[in-house]
């Protein structure tokens, strides 16, 4: 199951209707960003009606999920593994198996996402500035993608879906909203500084607060841009 929201996840898992109900399932496997709590919950929930979980988000984006070469990262235990593996293999076009512990893969995933965002952030901040400060924003992004400051944001997110203002990347503000909250969870849960993340989280959470939330992610460039009064220029179809 690839769920969007953890209560979504409780629901399939658990509900009335529930796959705890079914007579033939032996193997439920999640491959959406829950978290640790959620997903360690589901396993003890299931686990006592004799069901196993294993834990297998994935990353990559609507494109490559469509074109089945998607990246899977598992964690669970090795003999679980070695059942799905195939039927993870069918859809996946990379798989890492990081762990035995269910939950480990979330953690994975989550600072994969925190990071994608984060990413995402700093280039639009970026370009913003050089925009107002009349900077070719065209030319600007070949300096940084050609520099130290080349990142996926850079080279993909920010032309293709912000630079032709269309803001059609396909993740929606409320996921990010969703993982940049899991990530702080996760990081007061371990003991981990989050001087970055606070700030992330602050800026996705504000971005919500204006109505962008069921908007696309790269709307963040509208809030970055409202609050700078400034607007990134047009440049590409």
């Amino acid at each position: 199951a690839c769920l969007p929201s953890i209560e979504s996840f409780h629901a399939v898992a658990a509900a009335d209707n529930g796959v705890i109900h079914g007579t033939a399932i032996k193997t439920f496997v999640n491959l959406g960003t829950m978290g640790t709590d959620a997903v360690g919950e589901v396993e003890h929930i299931l686990g006592d009606n004799g069901i196993d979980v294993f834990d297998c988000p994935i990353t990559g984006g609507t494109q490559r999920a469509w074109d089945k070469t998607i990246t899977a990262i598992a964690s669970g235990p090795q003999e679980v593994f070695e059942r799905v593996q195939p039927l993870i293999k069918a859809f996946a076009g990379e798989i890492h198996y990081i762990g035995d512990k269910v939950g480990q893969a979330q953690v994975a995933k989550i600072v994969n996402n925190m990071m994608s965002i984060t990413n995402l952030a700093s280039c639009i901040e970026g370009v913003v500035l050089g925009a107002k400060a009349g900077i070719d924003v065209e030319k600007l992004l070949a300096v940084i993608n050609s520099g130290s400051g080349q990142n996926s944001a850079s080279l993909t997110k920010v032309p293709r879906h912000v630079m032709n203002r269309k803001f059609d990347l396909g993740g929606p503000m409320y996921i990010s909203q969703k993982d940049v909250t899991l990530w702080r969870s996760e990081a007061e849960r371990l003991g981990v500084t989050q001087w970055v993340g606070n700030t992330v989280h602050h800026l996705v959470m504000q971005a919500c607060a204006m109505g962008y939330g069921p908007g696309d992610m790269t709307e963040i460039a509208k809030v970055v841009e409202q609050m700078s009064d400034v607007e990134i220029p047009k440049t590409r179809n």
